[in-house]
């Protein structure tokens, strides 16, 4: 896997403006109680939420709350396990009780010793980490653990983190880390990322080995947040406002912008699940019920220039996700992709010939940017008073004085493609 992908990914990151609505839920209109502690997506597309009073069920207009279990306490916590098996599980309070949610309804289940979130080993006692909210306190004086499907990443000691492979074999790493870095963490596809917000460094270690990269990113910038969930195998970059996930491109890791929330530091927010289908974003908290945020499918590109040249007076699809515009400017739903040397051509008229070659007016000209050379420049004919043309049957056009040639005359004195028509 090329970790370091994600780093140099970073260096030119897409903004767009997006809009958004919020709507909460608390107590009073679906909520049992006032938190959302931890939330989950099964495989039947159901959001699962974790509250202080049992465990609720969401279809996207209603909820359905569980708390009938005959169990010791009702306050639940993190889910874990893998939706895609259709298998999420969730302890209550002490890890006195086990519930699993499968087939779209929760049920107690038997608690087996090595359900349990701690565990001890050589007179030691080991706290199991499946997240970290965005206000965790991690201590020095406890040791942690990750486990992953068949190995485990345990943070015992100070300045050194321990690889265990499927067969126990283990590997310490020495690094600069203290368990208070537990908050700068996050897993993804089994590479263990440790960002360094002083040194502005990030760690990686794949199955034992140690990289490190030293470009300062928004990954190991100090004024972000993350936010890492086992489970949904999603992780959020939070910085100055801005929400990010965390992508991965085939074996490339990249940022995908969300939203600019300015209130996401006006509450204690400790749960984030984003749903990619109905591009909603979850926001769960401990005392002020779920914040959901519809996000809009309407993006506003920006292109970093003055606003006098970013206004476009035409454009063309380019490929199935790009267009371009008449000064040669490629724009996706992020952004700028890419620029061809077009000039500024300050026309509304644009459009392709047979041949896929762009065809643009400016003043009395018909530019062809031809797309076999790479689209460069060729100028078709020049006359004066030449002003519009587009696509139609026959060709055939006008001067300001109504005068008209037939097509075989027009073809005689200019070059140029039939099947449109020119006006003059």
């Amino acid at each position: 896997m090329r970790v370091w992908a994600l780093f140099f990914a970073c260096l030119y990151i897409n903004f767009y403006g997006q809009r958004y609505t919020s709507t909460w839920y608390n107590i009073d209109n679906g909520l049992p109680q006032s938190s959302a502690k931890a939330i989950v997506k099964d495989k039947y597309g159901f959001i699962w939420i974790s509250t202080e009073n049992g465990i609720v069920r969401y279809d996207g207009s209603s909820f359905i709350t569980f708390n009938n279990f005959r169990v010791n306490n009702l306050h639940f916590g993190e889910f874990i396990g893998d939706p895609l098996q259709d298998s999420i599980t969730v302890h209550n309070n002490f890890q006195q009780n086990k519930i699993i949610i499968k087939n779209r309804f929760p049920r107690l289940t038997r608690l087996y010793s090595n359900d349990k979130a701690a565990f001890s080993e050589n007179n030691s006692s080991l706290q199991r980490i499946a997240n970290n909210i965005i206000n965790s306190s991690f201590y020095n004086d406890v040791q942690y653990y990750i486990r992953l499907k068949n190995s485990a990443y345990l943070f015992k000691e100070k300045n050194a983190i321990t690889y265990r492979d499927a067969k126990g074999k283990e590997t310490k790493i020495a690094l600069p880390f203290s368990n208070r870095d537990l908050n700068n963490i996050f897993v993804f596809n089994e590479v263990l990322f440790i960002n360094d917000m002083r040194a502005r460094k990030t760690y990686s270690i794949d199955r034992g080995k140690l990289s490190v990269s030293a470009k300062p990113t928004l990954f190991n910038d100090p004024e972000t947040k993350i936010y890492w969930q086992q489970v949904t195998k999603q992780t959020f970059i939070i910085n100055r406002s801005n929400i990010y996930i965390v992508k991965c491109n085939r074996t490339d890791l990249a940022l995908k912008f969300l939203v600019k929330y300015d209130e996401i530091g006006s509450h204690s927010y400790c749960s984030m699940y984003y749903g990619k289908d109905f591009n909603k974003l979850y926001l769960g908290t401990l005392n002020n019920g779920l914040n959901v945020l519809k996000l809009s499918d309407f993006r506003v590109a920006k292109k970093e220039t003055p606003f006098s040249n970013n206004i476009y007076y035409a454009s063309l699809p380019l490929s199935k996700n790009t267009i371009i515009t008449e000064d040669g400017t490629v724009f996706d739903k992020n952004g700028v992709v890419k620029r061809y040397p077009f000039g500024n051509n300050d026309s509304n008229l644009m459009m392709y010939d047979r041949s896929g070659n762009i065809l643009i007016r400016k003043r009395g000209s018909i530019i062809s940017f031809d797309k076999n050379s790479g689209y460069k420049r060729r100028i078709l004919f020049y006359e004066a008073g030449f002003e519009a043309f587009s696509e139609a049957g026959p060709l055939c056009f006008y001067n300001f004085r109504c005068f008209r040639l037939s097509a075989e005359t027009f073809q005689k004195r200019y070059i140029l493609a039939a099947g449109f028509y020119l006006s003059f």
